[in-house]
């Protein structure tokens, strides 16, 4: 363990696994709630760094976002907090369509000049490319980006 992590950890009674955790929490809140947290991180700043004046400015930041994180999550009821962790399953699902959409143009390709059908287009996916997608993505995909953009 660094020494800036045995401070870290003793200010804020934290072990580093437990700090993933918050930040972690911190990633699925929806945009309102974070600038909500930067401007209660600012004052928590503030008070800290009047307090410890031997630290580091960068880690007196992480500290004090740390706690502001920590307090808004705190704060919050529990259907909040339900909401965040279904806001974080969907955005699980959300690398592999953005892989798909980075070989959209190889779709379009096999899709309308190769003929070849969207199951048949998951295979070569599989096999030549590493991407296992099921075809209802794929269809759901085609759906949004050319019949909708056909209309």
């Amino acid at each position: 363990m660094t020494e800036n992590s045995k401070i870290i950890a003793k200010l804020l009674k934290m072990t580093n696994e437990e700090q993933k955790v918050i930040l972690r929490v911190f990633i699925k809140l929806p945009l309102e709630s974070k600038v909500d947290i930067f401007e209660n991180n600012r004052s928590v700043f503030f008070k800290l760094r009047e307090d410890k004046h031997d630290i580091p400015l960068s880690i007196l930041s992480y500290i004090s976002l740390i706690m502001s994180i920590r307090q808004y999550h705190d704060n919050i009821d529990n259907i909040d907090k339900k909401m965040i962790n279904i806001r974080s399953k969907s955005l699980r699902n959300q690398p592999k369509r953005d892989i798909l959409i980075g070989k959209w143009s190889l779709v379009k390709e096999l899709k309308n000049e190769k003929n070849l059908s969207l199951r048949q287009i998951c295979r070569y996916l599989k096999k030549y490319h590493k991407i296992e997608v099921a075809t209802s993505t794929l269809h759901a995909l085609w759906h949004e980006f050319e019949i909708e953009k056909e209309n």
